[in-house]
């Protein structure tokens, strides 16, 4: 009987994990990840996709610097939609 309990307590505690996962989540990254099964899958997955190395953080580091420095407001754009 204790295992039963046990059991279902692992299991909902995985399901409220990979909704917590699922809700931060933007739609892109959702869309990549929403056929992985079980939630190890899940965070194994955004861990070697958006950790990587020194290298490539570096990298992700000045293509977000870059992509900064480039948004710029368009003339027909009020403040209040920029």
């Amino acid at each position: 009987m204790t295992q039963i309990k046990s059991h279902k307590e692992r299991k909902t505690k995985k399901s409220k994990a990979k909704a917590c996962l699922f809700a931060t989540l933007s739609t892109t990254i959702f869309t990549r990840i929403m056929s992985l099964k079980f939630v190890k899958d899940v965070w194994d997955y955004l861990k070697e996709e958006y950790a990587g190395d020194e290298r490539i953080r570096g990298m992700q580091s000045l293509n977000l610097i870059r992509e900064f420095e480039l948004h710029r407001m368009k003339d027909s754009e009020t403040i209040k939609e920029y």
